[in-house]
C-alpha cells in the first residue's frame, strides 16, 4: 500500500483561516473541521500542528529544544552533564505529554520543528567527547538520558530523518563502542532502543547503521556475560529492526542482505543463541526479544541449518517446554486458589498473575511460548530442521502447548504456524502429528476461533467444550483469561463477557494457521481426511471462512484437499 500524501502546514493553516474568516467558525471548530476534511481526502496529518495559531514557542517541547540548542551552541554540555540530564529529561517529559496520545503527537511535531533532534545530538556529542577524557557516572547518566529523549523523538518520520542528517547513527555507534557502552548497562540499553526506533520504517537509517559497524558491535555486546538482560533485549530489538524490510517507500530493501551478512560475517546466530541461553526463561521479555531477532535473521536455509547445528532448536524447544510447564503450574495454582476463595472475586478487577494467566495472553509464560514457537516456526522452513524437530519430540511439545495455551489465540497462532511448517511437504511428519493428537487439536482451535468471532453454525456443545477447556487450563469461573480479565474485564485481545469468550484479534490468525496445518497434513496423506471429516472439519472450515476474511484462500484449499467438490 502506498503511503499517504503528507500535508504541508501552510495548507492546513490556510484551511483553518478560511473556516474562521469565511464560515464564521470558532477556532477549535475550525481546526476540527480542517482535520476532518483532510483526513477524508486521505492526507497524512502526523506532521501537522493542529491549532488555530501555529506559533508554539511557549510549548514545553519547544522550550526544551531551545534550551538544548543554547547549551549546544555554548559548548558547555561536556562540562555540565547534570544540565544535559535535566534538559533531556524535560524534553522526554514534554514528548510523553503525560500519556495523552494526541498531545504527545503534537509535542513531537513541535519538538522536531524546533530542531530538538540536532540540538540534543550536539549536546550529547560534546558530552561524549568530554567523557572520553574524563569518564564519570554523571556523564554516563547524561548520555543515557539524551539517548532516551532522542528515542522519544524517533516516533516521527521527520525526527528519524533529522537523526540521520545530524549524524545520529555515527554518534550512537561511537557511544556503543565507548567503555560505558561496552559495559552492557543502562547506556547500551538506551542506545539499542534508540537504534530500533530510528530504524522503524527508515531504510536509510538501517543501511547506515550496518555500514558503520553498529550491528556488529551489538552482536559482540550480546556475547558478553556482563551484558544486562535489558541491554540484551534492546540490542536484539535493534538487530531485528535492522533486518526487517518495513519501509514502504524503499523500492529495493537491503534488509535480507543485512541478515545474510550478519549471519555469515559476524556470527549473528551464535551471538543470539549465547544471549538466549544466558537470559533463559528467567527474563521472558529479554528472551522474547532475542528470539524475535533470531527469527528475523534466519532468512535462508543455510542460516536455519546453522542455528540447528549450534543447538538452537534444542534451546528453543526447551524454552517452549519451560513456558508450557510454568503456565500449567500457574493454572493449577489458580484453580486451587479459586476453589478456596473464588480467586478473591477474580482479584477484584480480574487481573492475572505474571506467569501467564490472563492479560490477553501477554503473561510471562505466554510471551516466552509465543517467542519460542515463532522462532522455531521460522527455522522449520528448512527441511533439515523439520526432520530434526520431529525426532526430538517437537510434535508432542506443540500438542501439549496448544492445550495449555488454549485460551490465547496469539500463542496458538505461532504454535499452529510451527505445526504447518513442520508438516509442509512432509507426509511422514504429518502422520506422526496425527498420532500425537494434531487432528483433535486443529479441530478444537477451529471451534474456539469460530466462537471468538461468533461464527455461524457453532453448536452449544462446541461452546460448552470451549468453556470446559478454558476452565481446565486455569481460567477463573468469571471469564478470567486471554480474552477477558475478570467477570466483564477488558483484555488485550478483547473484552470478556463472563463466559470466558472474548473478541480476540488473534483469533483470525490462529484460524488461518489451523486451516494451513490441516491442509498440509491431508494433501499428501489422504488417509487423514476421514479423521478430520468425522470430527466436523468441513463445517468448521466453512465457518472460519465466514468469520475471518483472511481464512478465505487457506480455508478453500483445506476443503479442496479434504476431497470436497464444493470448496469455494
Amino acid at each position: 500500500m502506498a503511503p499517504k500524501p503528507r500535508l504541508a502546514q501552510e495548507e492546513f493553516d490556510e484551511a483553518v483561516r478560511t473556516n474562521i474568516d469565511d464560515f464564521g467558525m470558532e477556532p477549535d471548530e475550525a481546526v476540527k473541521s480542517a482535520v476532518e476534511e483532510f483526513e477524508l481526502q486521505g492526507y497524512d496529518l502526523s506532521a501537522i500542528v493542529k491549532a488555530a495559531d501555529s506559533n508554539t514557542d511557549s510549548h514545553p517541547a519547544a522550550a526544551a529544544a531551545a534550551a538544548l540548542e543554547a547549551l549546544s551552541a555554548s559548548g558547555a554540555a561536556g562540562k555540565a552533564p547534570e544540565r544535559l540530564s535535566e534538559l533531556a529529561a524535560a524534553l522526554h517529559a514534554a514528548l510523553r505529554a503525560g500519556g495523552d496520545k494526541e498531545a504527545a503527537q503534537q509535542a513531537l511535531v513541535i519538538a522536531v520543528r524546533a530542531n530538538a533532534v540536532p540540538a540534543l545530538l550536539g549536546c550529547a556529542r560534546d558530552a561524549s567527547e568530554a567523557a572520553a577524557g574524563a569518564p564519570s557516572p554523571e556523564a554516563e547518566a547524561a548520555l543515557t538520558a539524551a539517548a532516551r529523549a532522542a528515542r522519544a523523538a524517533m516516533a516521527s518520520q521527520d525526527g528519524r530523518g533529522a537523526f540521520l542528517a545530524a549524524g545520529g547513527c555515527e554518534l550512537a555507534a561511537a557511544l556503543l563502542a565507548s567503555p560505558a557502552g561496552q559495559a552492557g548497562g543502562a547506556l547500551a540499553a538506551a542506545l539499542g532502543a534508540l537504534a530500533e526506533s530510528a530504524c522503524f520504517r527508515e531504510e536509510e537509517n538501517k543501511c547506515r547503521f550496518v555500514e558503520i559497524g553498529f550491528a556488529s558491535d551489538l552482536l559482540r555486546l550480546l556475547e558478553r556475560d556482563t551484558t544486562t538482560p535489558a541491554a540484551s533485549a534492546a540490542a536484539a530489538g535493534a538487530l531485528r529492526a535492522l533486518t526487517n524490510a518495513d519501509d514502504e517507500r524503499s523500492t529495493g530493501s537491503k534488509c535480507f542482505a543485512h541478515a545474510r551478512t550478519l549471519a555469515k560475517n559476524d556470527a549473528a546466530v551464535g551471538a543470539l543463541l549465547a544471549a538466549l541461553r544466558r537470559v533463559g526463561a528467567g527474563v521472558p521479555e529479554a528472551a522474547a526479544a532475542v528470539m524475535a531477532a533470531l527469527k528475523q535473521i534466519a532468512a535462508n536455509d543455510d542460516i536455519c541449518k546453522e542455528a540447528m547445528e549450534a543447538g538452537g532448536t534444542d534451546t528453543l524447544l526447551s524454552l517452549l517446554r519451560d513456558a508450557t510447564a510454568a503456565r500449567a503450574a500457574a493454572a493449577a495454582a489458580a484453580a486451587i486458589a479459586g476453589a478456596d476463595a473464588e480467586a478473591d472475586t477474580a482479584d477484584a478487577n480480574g487481573d492475572a498473575d505474571a506467569n501467564g494467566d490472563g492479560k490477553g495472553g501477554r503473561g510471562a509464560a505466554a510471551e516466552l511460548a509465543r517467542g519460542a514457537a515463532g522462532a522455531l516456526r521460522q527455522l522449520a522452513n528448512s527441511d533439515a530442521v523439520k526432520s530434526q524437530l520431529a525426532e526430538i519430540g517437537a510434535l508432542e511439545t506443540v500438542m501439549r502447548a496448544l492445550r495449555v495455551f488454549a485460551p490465547e489465540p496469539a500463542v496458538q497462532e505461532e504454535l499452529l504456524g510451527l505445526l504447518a511448517a513442520l508438516t509442509l511437504r512432509m507426509p511422514a511428519i504429518s502422520a506422526a502429528a496425527a498420532e500425537a493428537g494434531a487432528v483433535e487439536a486443529i479441530v478444537e482451535v477451529l471451534e474456539e476461533t469460530g466462537l471468538a468471532q461468533g461464527a455461524p453454525g457453532q453448536s452449544g456443545a462446541a461452546a460448552a467444550k470451549l468453556q470446559q477447556r478454558a476452565g481446565a487450563n486455569g481460567n477463573c469461573a468469571n471469564g478470567n483469561g486471554a480474552n477477558g480479565n475478570g467477570a466483564n474485564g477488558k483484555g488485550a485481545n478483547g473484552s470478556g463477557n463472563g463466559n470466558g469468550n472474548g473478541n480476540g484479534n488473534g483469533a483470525a490468525g490462529a484460524a488461518r494457521q489451523a486451516c494451513m496445518a490441516l491442509r498440509n497434513m491431508v494433501v499428501r496423506n489422504p488417509e487423514l481426511r476421514t479423521p478430520f471429516l468425522e470430527r466436523g472439519a468441513e463445517p468448521l472450515l466453512r465457518a472460519a471462512k465466514a468469520a475471518h476474511p483472511i481464512c478465505g484462500d487457506v480455508g478453500s484449499a483445506a476443503l479442496r484437499d479434504l476431497g470436497l467438490d464444493q470448496y469455494l
